[in-house]
């Protein structure tokens, strides 16, 4: 999966001519395209934290990956082990004005 992860990014790479490029998937893609491209193992890739709705930010320069930001979850967005996805709590809500 993460070769195939990793092939995918370098083929929208290939094809944009954007310096900033957002991609959106779930979080085992995401921990072991994260993985790959820092080179850590991939027996190791299940500890990079991907709660729901996180967010990562990698940079490429001089030729290698660097993790800026790993895990950044928006405020009020909690998971919640037992379901499916993750919600905001009408506690939450407040927090953010709704």
């Amino acid at each position: 999966m993460a070769d195939r992860a990793v092939a995918a990014l370098d083929a929208i790479i290939a094809e944009s001519d954007e310096r900033e490029l957002v991609l959106v998937a779930h979080g085992g893609v995401n921990r072991g395209l994260i993985a790959r491209l820092i080179g850590l193992r991939m027996d190791l890739a299940h500890r990079i934290r991907q709660d729901w709705a996180s967010v990562n930010v990698l940079d490429l320069a001089e030729g290698r990956w660097w993790p800026g930001v790993l895990n950044l979850t928006p405020f009020g967005v909690e998971e919640i082990p037992i379901a499916r996805g993750a919600f905001i709590d009408a506690k939450a809500m407040g927090r953010i004005g709704r």
